[in-house]
């Protein structure tokens, strides 16, 4: 009786693995990659860093949803200054441009921040990249 419980149980582990592993490689498979633009400009950002107070938009290429969003997230001392996240789509109404501060959290001063790409489906959020990169102050 014991031999088939642990012959259960490392099927039923194996089988979770399995599928987890083929959830992370995602629904369609490809990879998805996000960077950084300087509003206003359509390449990528500069080898130089964004400023405080400056707007940023991002770019991204993805094949795992046709509604993505993006995430950016700021950071000072491991405290999290500012967050927005919008969505790249048809029909989203706010607009794809981020302020790098000030925030009630960020009066000014150097960050750490990072960009999500993230996909929302049925009530699950999937991260697809990310993308990190420096304020100056």
């Amino acid at each position: 009786m014991r031999r088939k419980t642990t012959v259960a149980a490392v099927l039923a582990i194996t089988l979770i693995a399995s599928t987890t592993a083929a959830m992370a490689a995602g629904k369609s498979g490809g990879t998805s990659s996000v960077w950084l633009v300087r509003y206003g400009q359509t390449a990528p950002a500069a080898a130089t860093a964004p400023s405080f107070g400056e707007q940023v938009t991002f770019a991204f290429t993805t094949s795992k949803t046709t509604r993505p969003w993006v995430l950016n997230e700021c950071f000072q001392d491991g405290v999290r200054v500012s967050a927005e996240v919008h969505g790249f789509f048809d029909g989203y109404m706010f607009g794809q441009v981020y302020t790098l501060g000030p925030t009630d959290r960020w009066t000014g001063g150097a960050a750490a921040c990072t960009a999500t790409l993230l996909s929302e489906d049925h009530n699950t959020t999937q991260v697809l990249a990310t993308t990190t990169y420096s304020v100056t102050g």
